[in-house]
């Protein structure tokens, strides 16, 4: 029974620091402030799609003969976290991976946002106008 006990005592106090962290409030007994609030509130206030779009904005810039199929596979990529097929494609993944990892982007926003950038690019290509998403980034950006 002591153990029991011992463990439930355990159990509530981690539950008491877990409800500290989670309200980022003082507690004035022990005059500790949580510092893990400080990480989430600053991952909650970057923009990761404009993130992304500026990195594919940069690489299109340094490099002409990029098409808008590499970044559609690159935010394919980021989606799926794999890693990309193609040279241009690979390019821009890792520009765009840096700049997230750069800005310390969590993995869950990063996949969040490269799905909702991806569905809004698949519907901003066309066969027939190789750098149509190119020229959307660049309006939107803008």
């Amino acid at each position: 029974m002591p153990n029991s006990s011992k463990l439930r005592s355990k159990l509530k106090a981690a539950d008491r620091r877990r409800r500290r962290r989670q309200s980022g409030s003082v507690n004035p007994a022990t005059n500790n402030t949580s510092h893990s609030t400080a990480k989430p509130t600053a991952t909650q206030t970057i923009d990761v799609a404009s993130i992304l779009v500026e990195a594919a904005l940069a690489e299109a810039d340094s490099s002409p003969e990029l098409k808008d199929t590499a970044i559609v596979n690159a935010l394919r990529s980021i989606k799926n976290d794999s890693p990309p097929n193609s040279q241009y494609t690979e390019r821009v993944f890792r520009r765009m991976v840096a700049d997230l990892d750069a800005a310390g982007v969590s993995q869950s926003d990063r996949l969040r946002s490269a799905a909702d950038l991806l569905s809004v690019a698949v519907e901003n290509t066309a066969p027939d106008e190789p750098d149509r998403l190119i020229k959307y980034l660049t309006l939107i950006a803008s």
